[in-house]
């Protein structure tokens, strides 16, 4: 019994991880394409702010040298990258 509470404790707990990383995602993705592509710096700006936010490209340890590249918003490819792992996690169930 104390294992089938202790597979429900990590499933709530990666579910919530994964409706928070789709929030992230989502707000993320709505501020980066409603910017202007022209402005260059707006976008920078943008991915300035998820840095100093947390987003430092690191998962779970992982090396800071994948912080955010200027174009196509690696905050966005971690957070795939993030959700993804949560998706294999929960296939093992």
């Amino acid at each position: 019994m104390s294992s089938l509470r202790k597979l429900q404790q990590e499933i709530e707990k990666t579910l919530k991880k994964v409706q928070e990383g789709l929030e992230v995602f989502d707000d993320h993705q709505e501020q980066y394409d409603t910017t202007d592509p022209a402005n260059a710096n707006a976008r920078e700006k943008l991915e300035s702010q998820a840095r100093a936010a947390g987003w430092d490209g690191a998962c779970q340890g992982g090396p800071p040298s994948a912080v955010l590249l200027v174009g196509s918003t690696p905050v966005l490819k971690d957070q795939i990258k993030k959700l993804q792992r949560l998706r294999d996690s929960i296939k093992t169930w």
